[in-house]
């Protein structure tokens, strides 16, 4: 964590959107809070600097760059959620993500830097997303995965190419993504982190004591899949003990959709950075139905640390 901090530090002081000085207190937590800005936070840094959340946003998009792991395009994306935190409903935090790439797997493992913040977003119990700022022009993919989100109608995408670049353009969701198809056209009314939304009940097929297992149980209640039932988390563990959970997230248009896994490594890697993706152990815990996660993860999982094994868990409705 101390090399994620001194890396931060070299970001903020590269020139350009650099911070002042007197935010650095705030901005260093924010390797230790795995790329969240609380409402407080963000309040504090207005103030100091004079500027806007959105404001904000923009200036962040840097620092969320920073957390990329791009092996094989090497092509740097960062985006920040503004995303309902707490109990007030008006009251919003800031949330990170970046694109994340697996060397020696396939393009369709890859993860976009609009879902990782999502994700992360929602991992730490975040509300309704009200805008998104990113650092590319969200491609097709993304902006059908951002339609799925509960308020998708009012959300709007904040584009900040650079400084050296044309001027930052802010859109609407649906001018970016006219026509679109999404959970309401599979008669769907709520969409994903709608508000109220309760755990799935389940039970596991044969009972257990493991942390992971349990972790991963617990993640797969919080699934969203309203397509296909197919409840599912992940729990992974580091070289180094740490342990991170993932849940499964569905699109209407199904390719956008997370993987249990790949939640599970969004939220690794914005919680450390900085170390490589050297894991022991992958648990997978799912309510199988008309698909399963079982193929996909011993897949990616095959990549992620030598030897190691996909285990696997049946889960049944409680």
């Amino acid at each position: 964590m101390q090399a994620r901090q001194a890396d931060l530090h070299t970001l903020f002081q590269s020139g350009g959107r650099a911070f002042p000085e007197t935010v650095w207190p705030i901005l260093n937590l924010l390797a230790a809070q795995a790329g969240h800005l609380t409402p407080a936070q963000c309040r504090t840094i207005m103030a100091q600097m004079d500027i806007s959340l959105e404001g904000l946003m923009v200036r962040l998009l840097p620092l969320a760059g920073a957390y990329a792991r791009v092996p094989v395009s090497r092509f740097v994306v960062g985006a920040v959620i503004q995303a309902q935190s707490g109990d007030d409903p008006q009251d919003y935090g800031l949330y990170l993500g970046a694109n994340l790439e697996l060397a020696g797997q396939s393009l369709d493992t890859a993860v976009h830097a609009e879902q990782a913040a999502v994700v992360n977003a929602c991992h730490q119990g975040a509300g309704t997303v009200r805008t998104l700022a990113v650092s590319a022009a969200p491609c097709g993919y993304c902006r059908q995965f951002l339609n799925e989100l509960a308020d998708a109608e009012r959300m709007e995408v904040i584009i900040s190419p650079g400084i050296n670049q044309q001027e930052d353009l802010r859109l609407g969701l649906r001018e970016l993504l006219p026509h679109a198809f999404g959970p309401r056209d599979l008669n769907q009314p709520a969409g994903f982190m709608a508000p109220g939304r309760k755990p799935i009940p389940l039970q596991l097929k044969e009972s257990a004591v493991d942390e992971l297992v349990l972790g991963a149980l617990s993640a797969a209640t919080d699934t969203y899949a309203p397509y296909t039932g197919n409840a599912a988390g992940c729990a992974v563990r580091t070289r180094e003990g740490q342990v991170f959970f993932g849940r499964y997230v569905e699109s209407a248009a199904f390719n956008p959709s997370i993987g249990p896994l790949t939640a599970a490594l969004i939220n690794l890697n914005m919680a450390r950075a900085a170390a490589p993706l050297d894991l022991t152990r992958v648990v997978l815990v799912e309510r199988p139905t008309t698909i399963s996660q079982r193929g996909a993860v011993e897949k990616m999982a095959s990549s992620l640390g030598k030897g190691l094994k996909l285990e696997y868990h049946e889960a049944r409705p409680a």
